[in-house]
């Protein structure tokens, strides 16, 4: 989606379906803008990105704090609440802890873009095999010199 220059703008559990072969699935795309950079106020509240909550300009990178907020909630069994934007939870599991913090950076600037998350454990390995399996994550990942 985001190689395509796409925000979602709504990500949340509601939005992910789940295949048979337990491949996740994007869904509801009525918010979702080809504007590389927005500013509308859209979304749901709980999954956020302070950019959009504070009425600023944003780019996809609202997805990828959306994400993170998501993942939270599925390792910890509860959605994290991010009051201050710095309480990221405890998920005694330092790998996690580190990804989480880096795609819930409040800056925008700091934070990662979706080809860093996806290159980083535990991802890594999930993507290696998909990149086998697929020449259009592939062909991105090189646009974005992810991978040689």
């Amino acid at each position: 989606m985001h190689q395509r220059d796409l925000i979602h703008r709504d990500l949340k559990p509601d939005n992910i379906l789940i295949d048979e072969e337990d491949n996740a699935i994007l869904a509801d795309f009525g918010l979702c803008t080809a504007d590389p950079i927005a500013e509308t106020y859209v979304g749901t509240r709980a999954y956020m990105a302070p950019e959009i909550r504070f009425h600023d300009k944003y780019t996809n990178k609202v997805d990828v704090f959306s994400l993170a907020i998501i993942i939270a909630e599925v390792l910890t069994g509860r959605r994290p609440l991010l009051k201050e934007y710095d309480a990221i939870p405890d998920l005694n599991d330092p790998t996690w802890q580190t990804l989480l913090s880096q795609m819930l950076k409040i800056d925008p600037k700091k934070r990662l873009f979706i080809c860093e998350v996806l290159e980083r454990d535990p991802f890594s390995d999930m993507l290696t095999q998909n990149i086998k399996e697929d020449p259009e994550i592939q062909e991105f990942m090189e646009e974005q010199s992810v991978i040689a």
